[in-house]
C-alpha cells in the first residue's frame, strides 16, 4: 500500500460517500485514507505446549538457546518476512524502527539455525510435525494448527502483538468508481464478514461483526482491550522504502556473510 500510494495508482477513499455506510462502522484504529481493511489478526508467538516447558511471554523468548534448530520463521520473501527486524528490535528493548538493533538480533537468531519457511502453510506444517516447537504466526492460523490436533497455543508478547490486516483499494482513475465503492462496502458488511471467521478464524473490522458469531468463534477472533491497546503498528511506509536494502542484509546474515 505505501508503494501504491507513492506511485499514485490508488484512489483516496471518500469517507463521506453514501455507498460506504458499513465501511464507516469500522473498528477504531483501522480506518485509513487509501484502503478498506476487511479482516485482521495479530502476529504473536505459536508454541508447542508439550515440548516448550515455559510458555513464552516476550518476543525475546524466541531467542532462547534451547530452541536451537526448532524455531520456525518466515523467509524474507514472505509477506511478513521483514517483521523479524522490528521484532528483533522489540526483543532487544528498542524501538521497532531501530533497524541496527533488529539486524543484530537477526544475527543472534540465525546462529540458532531456525527453520525459514517460504509461506504460512510451511510455518504451520513445521508446528504440526513438531519439526519446530516455537515460531511466529498469526493467532488466526494457530487455530488451523490446533484443528490438526497439534498441541499448540498462541501467546501475545508483552511488548505488543503486531496487527495483520487485509483489504481492498480502488484503482486510480477507475471508470466504475460507484461500483468499486459498493464492493468495498460489501466487504465491510458485518454479515458478509462472518465468513472470514468461520473459514479462516480472522476477525472482521466492522464493529458489529463479532456479535453475529457463535460464542466459540467469538473466542477465536477476539482480542481483549488491553491487547488492542498494546498493538505495535509498524511503519509500513518506512519499511517499504527499505525493503530492498533489508532483503539484501537479511540474505547476507542468513547466509553467514
Amino acid at each position: 500500500v505505501p508503494l501504491a500510494i507513492k506511485q499514485g495508482v490508488i484512489e483516496k477513499i471518500n469517507k463521506d460517500s453514501p455507498r460506504l455506510k458499513d465501511a464507516r462502522n469500522m473498528l477504531p484504529g483501522f480506518w485509513n485514507d487509501y484502503w478498506v481493511p476487511m479482516l485482521f489478526s495479530v502476529t504473536g508467538i505459536i508454541y508447542n505446549t508439550k515440548l516448550v516447558k515455559t510458555p513464552p511471554t516476550s518476543w525475546a523468548d524466541l531467542w532462547k538457546p534451547e530452541y536451537k534448530g526448532r524455531i520456525v520463521l518466515p523467509e524474507v520473501s514472505h509477506s511478513i518476512g521483514t517483521y523479524i527486524i522490528p521484532i528483533g528490535a522489540l526483543a532487544a528493548g528498542k524501538d521497532p524502527k531501530d533497524a541496527e538493533a533488529g539486524f543484530e538480533m537477526l544475527k543472534k537468531i540465525a546462529d540458532l539455525k531456525p527453520i525459514f519457511a517460504k509461506d504460512t502453510d510451511s510455518i504451520m506444517n513445521a508446528l504440526r510435525t513438531e519439526e519446530a516447537v516455537i515460531g511466529i504466526l498469526y493467532k488466526s492460523q494457530t487455530y488451523t494448527v490446533k484443528g490438526w490436533n497439534a498441541p499448540v497455543e498462541w501467546a501475545y508478547p508483552k511488548e505488543g502483538g503486531i496487527p495483520y490486516s487485509s483489504g481492498t483499494s480502488i484503482a486510480k482513475g477507475s471508470k466504475n468508481l460507484e461500483a468499486a465503492e459498493d464492493y468495498l462496502n460489501v466487504t465491510m458488511d458485518p454479515q458478509v464478514q462472518t465468513f472470514v471467521a468461520t473459514v479462516y478464524n480472522y476477525a472482521g473490522t466492522n464493529k458489529d461483526m463479532a456479535a453475529k458469531l457463535s460464542p466459540e468463534l467469538q473466542e477465536r477472533v477476539k482480542f481483549p482491550p488491553e491487547q488492542m491497546a498494546k498493538l505495535v503498528n509498524l511503519d509500513h511506509d518506512f519499511m517499504s522504502e527499505r525493503r530492498a536494502e533489508w532483503t539484501q542484509r537479511w540474505n547476507r546474515v542468513v547466509a553467514g556473510g
